[in-house]
């Protein structure tokens, strides 16, 4: 394959963005290095050690999926971990919903990082443009205790409820290719988001705004 250019799949590591775990982990961090040092048994060291391997193992799991990378080569998708590249080709017939950013912890998958002020293009098999709003309404509708944004759709969320209609999605930035976006036969953007989009993206016959987000 020839060489192409790679972009980071969820945008860089915020620490901004994972402010609360981060916190967390440095608190626990300090605390045994400070045990390590008080208990000096042998049993007690081993034990020190392998709960600061875990925390730092749970960093790294914070800071994985900023690693992915993926190139639009359109209509191809390609995607990047450490050194295996997969590709896939776009549905012939999908839409797009860009969103508020959020990505999904390993380590808890039911509540993901809200990445502040960054939106995200989720790429879908195509439907009719009612079924598609009417399935991201209902989800905030039907799972309350899911609604970590208010009213708004985040990125999570719409993995989720679209599930085997999901495709894959990636940050949004004014570099993505325009004709992604002129060939989804849907373009869905909430109201709350318009002001990050870039102007010709605004001006695409199927776009559609959700007065609801």
């Amino acid at each position: 394959m020839e060489t192409k250019e790679f972009k980071k799949k969820n945008g860089s590591f915020s620490i901004q963005s994972y402010a609360a775990p981060l916190t967390g982990f440095s608190i626990c961090i300090i605390i045994f290095i400070c045990g390590f040092f008080v208990d000096s048994s042998d049993k007690m060291r081993i034990a020190y050690t392998l709960i600061l391997f875990c925390l730092f193992l749970a960093v790294f799991f914070l800071i994985h999926p900023h690693l992915e990378k993926y190139c639009l080569d359109y209509p191809v998708l390609y995607i990047k971990k450490g050194r295996k590249i997969s590709e896939c080709k776009l549905p012939d017939r999908y839409s797009l919903i860009i969103s508020e950013m959020t990505v999904s912890r390993k380590l808890d998958p039911v509540r993901p990082v809200w990445i502040i002020g960054q939106s995200y293009v989720s790429i879908i098999d195509s439907m009719d443009r009612q079924q598609i709003l009417d399935k991201l309404h209902s989800y905030h509708k039907l799972y309350p205790k899911t609604r970590l944004f208010g009213t708004k759709i985040y990125s999570a969320s719409i993995e989720n409820e679209f599930a085997y209609a999901y495709f894959d999605g990636f940050i949004y930035d004014k570099s993505i290719p325009d004709i992604l976006f002129e060939n989804a036969e849907s373009l869905i953007i909430p109201r709350s988001i318009l002001n990050r989009i870039e102007h010709p993206v605004l001006l695409l016959p199927n776009l559609v705004i959700d007065e609801e987000h």
